[in-house]
């Protein structure tokens, strides 16, 4: 189980002739995931590890906040807070799937290197029911980690 938060800024121009609106927004989507898939170690000293299958996300907020800055020719900028419509708090079930590869080297006595790449994409964000409510839901997510583990019962 892990829990997620994406943010995800976004910004762009609207251009008129003497005048521009430019609107930053920031969006962000909570959600708490749960991997149902089995993992497979390979190797002796140096293990490479294998798992894949089926998530489930349960998406628990959303809000997304942001500025507009009107810009005209000769007169002072005008700045405000904008409300983007899809700011309102969108809960739901995401079903999806998830691949990860990854490598686990003996350091000392217990300590590993691990080094993991996986790979993950929600199957209805697309064209599910939460589709209409999720405009800016990203729905493939790749994830490139590494880091130190400790075992403390080092026997296997």
């Amino acid at each position: 189980m892990e829990f997620k938060q994406q943010s995800s800024w976004f910004y762009y121009e609207d251009k008129f002739p003497a005048d521009t609106f430019a609107t930053g927004l920031r969006y962000d989507i909570r959600s708490i995931n749960l991997h149902l898939f089995p993992e497979l170690r390979v190797g002796e000293k140096v293990k490479f590890v294998f798992s894949g299958g089926t998530v489930l996300q349960f998406i628990t907020n959303t809000k997304a906040k942001g500025k507009q800055l009107q810009i005209i020719t000769g007169k002072p900028n005008i700045e405000e807070s904008i409300d983007e419509p899809n700011s309102k708090r969108v809960a739901g079930v995401v079903f999806g799937a998830k691949i990860s590869l990854g490598v686990e080297i003996p350091l000392y006595k217990g300590l590993y290197f691990t080094f993991c790449n996986a790979y993950s994409a929600g199957l209805n964000s697309m064209q599910g029911s939460i589709k209409p409510q999720m405009k800016y839901f990203n729905c493939l997510d790749i994830n490139i980690m590494g880091g130190l583990l400790y075992r403390m019962n080092n026997e296997k």
